[in-house]
């Protein structure tokens, strides 16, 4: 069965505007994601669409939900290189294979250590210092920014898949 996820990008793609007053069709599903979290859409057409001016949307939006916990030099590229990891194709978390849980032994469902819950893994620390250009100290202040930022995304994403499936009167599936 293909997602909802799949259809607004195969909407997007083609162009789909169709209407009917009958069944879902391609002006609602636009309609829906333009009513949604903005964050969460421009995620959305980024990755159902690769668009560019999405990206460039979600990163301004990151950036104005971390603002006051970066300093503002840093702050664009800090914001890209989350965005960068949190849509980063084959980097779902080895642990919980992108699901953003485990399974204690009790059978207890609890986020992933690995990676805290948002169902990808970042870079290293390594590879983030560089990137970012910043001292081990510098970078060590960070750490939990990092954590945020994914979870303000993940969030994101998933109030979109809540929103649209509430506007266009479905049973939450994520995905």
């Amino acid at each position: 069965m293909i997602s909802l996820r799949e259809l607004i990008a195969f909407t997007i793609a083609r162009g789909d505007l169709s209407q009917s007053p009958h069944h879902e069709a391609g002006a609602d599903r636009i309609a829906a994601l333009a009513m949604c979290d903005p964050l969460g859409a421009a995620l959305w057409r980024v990755l159902g669409q690769h668009d560019v001016g999405a990206l460039r949307e979600a990163h301004r939006l990151l950036m104005r939900a971390l603002e006051h916990r970066v300093h503002s030099k840093l702050l664009p590229r800090f914001a890209m290189l989350v965005l960068e990891e949190w849509l980063g194709v084959g980097s779902l978390c080895p642990t919980c294979g992108g699901r953003k849980q485990a399974t204690t032994p009790d059978g207890v469902h609890v986020d992933c250590t690995e990676c805290f819950g948002v169902g990808r893994v970042g870079l290293s620390d390594n590879a983030r210092i560089k990137m970012l250009r910043v001292s081990y100290k510098e970078y060590a202040q960070l750490t939990q920014v990092f954590r945020e930022a994914h979870q303000i995304l993940s969030s994101a994403d998933d109030r979109v898949t809540s929103q649209l499936s509430y506007k266009l009167g479905r049973r939450v599936k994520h995905g």
